[in-house]
């Protein structure tokens, strides 16, 4: 599973290094999974590599609070 959840963190752009690093993070490699999923939803067949930064930076800026809203703020970003 990690090994895909890694190429998954690839796709956006991530180095190998910081795919591997952010894994370790459990609660930062789940928010980015669903970003990139928001993200590979709201914009099927495009890559993601252009808006990869600003969908990390989402995914690990974003507050507890805000995570109901994580779908718009993806979307926007794309």
């Amino acid at each position: 599973m990690a090994e895909g959840l890694e190429k998954t963190f690839q796709s956006i752009g991530l180095s190998e290094a910081k795919a591997k690093e952010t894994l370790k993070n459990s609660n930062v490699s789940k928010m980015l999974e669903i970003v990139i999923r928001h993200a590979q939803d709201s914009r099927p067949n495009h890559d993601l590599t252009s808006a990869g930064s600003l969908l990390y930076h989402v995914a690990t800026k974003v507050k507890p609070q805000i995570h109901p809203h994580v779908k718009v703020l993806v979307e926007y970003v794309c």
